[in-house]
């Protein structure tokens, strides 16, 4: 059985590539660009590049929390598992409809009120919060190798109602970054053009 200093498991590994090229995705993105066109917005209603990743980085965060609980809470309760791991349906359709899939990005959501982004970020700041996300991200993802990814649940921290798997949680919480790193890309395409 795996731990957190084996190897990952194939299915955790695939989340650690994904947060890694996250952090290549954004650098991408505000290669060359001003703070001003950072903050940019397209339209009154519209998120600017920052606004995407302001968020990003409030919803990862805490969910982090929730999920140290839920590690925490599967380490003691002695949840062990390689898989491969089978996940229920409506965590599944949970990831997504708000992956960053054509599926995914058809699909519109208001942002709970936690996860509400502020306006005027710099690039600077905003770069070193998204990068620690992904840094902390890929050490749940190290923790829960050797844990049974479909047993152990966690419940969000927006709404009670709302209990996934730790497995479906790293795949939401990637979805969710790639959606918003995309829709940051349309806000950059469209402040281009406006050029």
């Amino acid at each position: 059985m795996a731990t957190a200093t084996d190897a990952l498991i194939d299915e955790l590994d695939v989340y650690r590539r994904q947060f890694e090229e996250a952090r290549e995705e954004f650098r991408k993105l505000v290669e060359g660009l001003s703070n001003e066109q950072f903050n940019w917005r397209p339209g009154e209603e519209s998120w600017s590049m920052a606004e995407c990743i302001d968020h990003l980085v409030m919803v990862g965060t805490i969910m982090n929390r929730s999920i140290d609980e839920g590690i925490q809470k599967a380490e003691e309760r002695g949840l062990k598992s390689d898989g491969p791991f089978k996940y229920g349906a409506l965590g599944n359709w949970f990831v997504r409809a708000v992956s960053g899939s054509e599926e995914g990005r058809r699909r519109k959501f208001k942002a709970p009120k936690p996860y509400t982004p502020t306006s005027e970020h710099s690039i600077s700041r905003l770069d070193a919060a998204f990068n620690d996300l992904q840094d902390a991200f890929v050490v749940r993802v190290q923790r829960a190798n050797g844990l049974d990814l479909a047993r152990a649940k966690i419940t969000s921290p927006v709404t009670r109602l709302i209990r996934l798997s730790l497995g479906q949680w790293f795949a939401l919480l990637a979805g969710h970054q790639e959606r918003h790193l995309l829709q940051a890309k349309d806000v950059h395409e469209k402040m281009a053009s406006e050029q």
